[in-house]
């Protein structure tokens, strides 16, 4: 089920999910990030977040300037 996204898992973990994201950008490990969450068959579903982790692993917010607006994380 966790992988077709079950939303009362997600909603209940969601946070718990993007601190362990966001430390990992913190700590300078966004690519393992990214390609653990690329594994994932949730990657799609967290399409924004993906790109996110893209451009933390690129050293630059402009990677997000070839994403389509509705796939750019939310500000």
């Amino acid at each position: 089920m966790l992988a077709k996204g079950d939303d009362e898992f997600f909603e209940k973990y969601w946070q718990d999910m993007l601190t362990l994201f966001q430390e990992a950008v913190r700590t300078g490990r966004a690519a393992e990030a990214l390609a653990l969450l690329d594994e994932s068959p949730l990657a799609e579903r967290w399409r924004p977040l993906r790109e996110a982790l893209a451009a933390a692993k690129e050293g630059s917010v402009r990677y997000l300037n070839g994403v389509a607006p509705d796939m750019q994380p939310q500000t």
